[in-house]
């Protein structure tokens, strides 16, 4: 299939600067696949919408301070430099990063913003479109103690709203979250909080957690013609034996397994690709159009960019024209795209 194929026009105005507050007064489009129909909602109304011995599953990741600054001295100047820390090659201080600035080139040195700590530019990561940095006189631990330190939680690029600079801890960070390690956040995860979550419990429905570290895997935009020659980026996840489990009883006591998130379909699939067994490992499962589920039986999830790989999953999910429907009614409709804005609950 072409990547065009995934396309279509997002007004910026549609993008969501802000989250809704309180979160559970974001829309949230219901879709059954057997009937084909959706209906406009809330993400209030979940209790009431799904059954009790249903199992919702989190991504219970959380967000680096991911997003550093810096500047290199190129000649008699000094030139900003952003870095996006994706995650350690070993435990010697190698990393690869997202570089941005001007003329950067290899051998290039970086002094952090703490004015102490000193980054040298490797060299491209694999051709691609990361880069391999040498962090001096610092292990793995410690850097990432640094970056918790000096950096800043790494909002989306098209997230331009700047009163939301120093509060992106209480709006970007799930309630969920518990283990470090991604560098942005698993966004269907935002639209909860503590009581909605003990309502739903209190309803009679399970919650799961698993984890997949969210890294260039789930964000970098496809650039191929044909999906088929997109390569996913790998991303470390962790789904255990206790989910494995609940799972395994929520399917033999007739209850849905309901994935919150894209990045949570991701790693449940990927943990099912030979028989489903705990995993803990990497993943590069792209999910397209043709793929058979075989652990899913719902989701909950954002509206999502063109061409995105995202946009294809839920595409092999319910349906391509059923996807491009949905899509036309919630830009019509006013619903708010991307990271901070509605959602669909998919069964």
């Amino acid at each position: 299939m072409r990547t065009e194929d995934f396309d279509y026009y997002l007004p910026s105005e549609k993008i969501a600067q802000s989250p809704v507050r309180p979160r559970g007064r974001a829309k949230m489009l219901y879709f059954k696949r057997q009937s084909e129909k959706f209906m406009d909602c809330q993400v209030a109304d979940l209790p009431n919408l799904l059954q009790a011995g249903d199992l919702l599953v989190f991504n219970t990741t959380r967000v680096r301070q991911a997003r550093l600054f810096g500047e290199r001295q190129i000649g008699d100047r000094k030139l900003a430099t952003e870095l996006l820390v994706l995650k350690q090659l070993d435990d010697f201080g190698l990393f690869s990063v997202l570089l941005g600035g001007k003329k950067i080139e290899t051998g290039q040195e970086i002094l952090l913003s703490d004015q102490k700590t000193i980054i040298k530019i490797i060299g491209h990561e694999n051709g691609g479109p990361t880069f391999v940095i040498k962090v001096s006189e610092m292990n793995t631990r410690e850097f990432f103690n640094l970056c918790e330190k000096i950096g800043r939680l790494p909002l989306p690029p098209y997230i331009h709203n700047r009163s939301l600079s120093g509060f992106e801890q209480q709006l970007y960070q799930p309630v969920v979250a518990k283990t470090l390690g991604s560098v942005a956040a698993p966004t269907a995860s935002l639209h909860f909080d503590q009581a909605l979550l003990n309502e739903l419990i209190g309803k009679g429905l399970n919650l799961g957690e698993l984890v997949l570290h969210v890294g260039l895997g789930t964000f970098w935009p496809v650039r191929s013609e044909l999906i088929e020659e997109h390569k996913m980026h790998r991303e470390e996840i962790e789904v255990s034996e206790k989910l494995v489990r609940q799972i395994n009883q929520t399917k033999t006591n007739g209850g849905r397994v309901i994935a919150i998130g894209t990045t949570v379909v991701r790693a449940l699939e990927s943990a099912a690709v030979n028989d489903f067994r705990p995993t803990h490992g990497t993943t590069d499962l792209f999910i397209v159009p043709g793929y058979r589920f075989k652990v899913i039986d719902g989701m909950l999830t954002n509206f999502h960019l063109p061409k995105s790989t995202l946009l294809m999953m839920v595409s092999a999910f319910i349906g391509r024209e059923n996807l491009f429907n949905i899509y036309q009614h919630a830009l019509s409709s006013d619903y708010r795209f991307l990271s901070f804005g509605d959602c669909m609950l998919l069964l």
